[in-house]
């Protein structure tokens, strides 16, 4: 923690006045002694595949997630709209089809 200004600078995955508070508890790689690792909602898309319920956690804090195969983050998202004939892969690389399906 910083002394001078009086707060902490919380490694990725924690939170609270002493970043003492697991972020995304959803996001977590098992059980670990401690400390415990935690990784940023951020580079989850390298962990695949991620529980649903730990990209909900990230978005319900403000936080960008990536859709199938790094869509939105090292990719665009496909242009158009999801529809039943075109593949599940691809539904989830489009911004509409990836959300709606959270």
């Amino acid at each position: 923690c910083d002394q001078i200004h009086g707060r902490c600078n919380c490694q990725a995955g924690w939170g609270g006045r002493h970043c003492n508070v697991r972020l995304h508890p959803a996001c977590g790689l098992g059980e670990q002694p401690e400390p415990q690792i935690r990784i940023s909602c951020a580079g989850l898309r390298k962990l695949s595949p991620v529980a649903c319920e730990c990209l909900v956690q990230c978005l319900e804090d403000g936080e960008q997630v990536c859709g199938h195969s790094s869509a939105g983050c090292n990719d665009y998202w496909k242009i158009g709209l999801p529809t039943a004939r075109k593949s599940q892969a691809w539904n989830l690389t489009n911004e509409v089809g990836f959300f709606s399906r959270l």
